[in-house]
């Protein structure tokens, strides 16, 4: 079973399932982001260091994106102020 599964049917809580809508929507915003840049998710997962599943599975929500990745992604991608607000979700 995918530990992202497990995880929903053993954390049902709204804290919880309100986690997993974040990551969600802050990898389909990153997603935008690298598009927007005409990057594919190869070439950023050399930049990074991580492979094309990788970073498939952040951009999907299925892997949660960490400070420090985020960061990583947010100098990789040159984002401004403004996008790495809208990647976190906090100038909607």
């Amino acid at each position: 079973m995918h530990y992202l599964q497990s995880y929903i049917e053993n954390n049902n809580s709204p804290q919880k399932n309100n986690k997993l809508l974040l990551f969600n929507q802050q990898g389909i915003r990153l997603r935008k982001m690298r598009e927007n840049r005409d990057i594919t998710q190869e070439e950023l997962g050399e930049i990074l260091g991580y492979t094309q599943q990788s970073i498939a599975l952040k951009e999907q929500g299925k892997r949660p994106i960490s400070i420090y990745e985020f960061c990583r992604f947010s100098k990789a991608l040159n984002l401004t102020v403004p996008e790495i607000l809208y990647v976190l979700g906090i100038n909607e």
